[in-house]
């Protein structure tokens, strides 16, 4: 299991439109990546932290280079302070 977390902080004025276009990129992935775990919060206004788990290697490598999540980071990025903060995680058992 691979499992990842992303963190970022948007431009005051871009809270709605990340907000909509995370739901949307959220919808994409039930969507086309039935088997991804992905859950996306939002913080201290301006900020998000989302959560993925991906079954293998190449489910992580079709979402990362799948046609909705560049569309998302077309989106996002230009939004961001600075860019989204990647972290892997393990979980303790």
């Amino acid at each position: 299991m691979i499992i990842k977390l992303a963190m970022y902080s948007v431009k005051p004025g871009s809270v709605e439109v990340v907000k909509q276009a995370v739901s949307v990129f959220m919808n994409a992935i039930k969507q086309n990546e039935p088997e991804t775990f992905y859950e996306s919060y939002n913080y201290e206004e301006n900020s998000f932290v989302h959560l993925m788990k991906f079954k293998t290697k190449e489910a992580e490598e079709y979402h990362r280079n799948s046609e909705h999540t560049k569309k998302f980071v077309g989106i996002i990025y230009p939004e961001c302070i600075e860019p989204p903060a990647f972290k892997d995680l393990e979980e303790v058992k």
